[in-house]
């Protein structure tokens, strides 16, 4: 990734980034694309973990993909039948 160098000011430490030609993803290189996928997947499970939380918590009255459905397009979750609403929901999100 970067280098570690020593600090400009105490308690601080850079990380020397690669020139962004060195960075950029080629066709060739498959393990930066598991990489990049493996930070995607990480990504997700965290906003999914804080949607749970935040409803669990009663900070939000639905997670956002529901509220979304439910609030601004009630005419699409209609066209599902609703034994798979809740997996349409997740789909669409």
């Amino acid at each position: 990734m970067g280098e570690l160098v020593p600090p400009r000011s105490p308690g601080a430490y850079q990380i020397l980034r690669e020139p962004a030609e060195k960075r950029r993803m080629t066709r060739n290189d498959p393990a930066r694309l598991g990489t990049y996928a493996l930070r995607g997947v990480i990504a997700a499970m965290a906003m999914t973990a804080m949607r749970v939380v935040m409803v669990g918590l009663n900070l939000l009255t639905k997670d956002p993909p529901e509220q979304i459905f439910e609030d601004a397009l009630p005419h699409f979750l209609a066209l599902v039948p609703r034994e798979y609403q809740d997996e349409a929901i997740e789909l669409a999100h």
